[in-house]
């Protein structure tokens, strides 16, 4: 949905950049004044479509690539293991201190499936 309107954004600016030179030379009654000419107009257009395109292209590499800061917190609890079972519930793995939890996360809830001691052969 939020690159529908940024698509739908895109055509629009695009469309008034490609008519608004048109629209200008067309006013016959009412000449630009003799600072701006045609070349500054062009000039403006293709800086205008180079950051919007640039814009673009920023906001598809992020979403193609996943460009987002690993999420490493120090602290107590650390995730071993996840697997999801179906797209709302999966078993996580996780070490707190000495102790291995295995739990059940669905939606609205977590529950403790097994608790062990924490294995020292696990390579990091």
């Amino acid at each position: 949905m939020h690159s529908i309107t940024v698509r739908t954004a895109l055509c629009r600016a695009l469309t008034t950049v490609i008519l608004l030179p048109a629209t200008a030379l067309a006013n016959e009654h009412a000449p630009l004044p003799s600072t701006v000419g045609l070349a500054s107009v062009a000039q403006t257009i293709a800086w205008l479509i180079a950051v919007i395109g640039l814009a673009y292209a920023c906001a598809w590499a992020t979403r193609r690539f996943g460009m987002r800061p690993p999420l490493r917190r120090p602290g107590l609890i650390k995730v071993l293991s996840s697997t999801a079972l179906t797209p709302k519930e999966k078993v996580l793995v996780v070490e707190i201190g000495n102790t291995w939890l295995v739990l059940g996360v669905a939606a609205g809830s977590v529950r403790t499936l097994h608790t062990m001691p924490a294995s020292n052969d696990r390579e990091d």
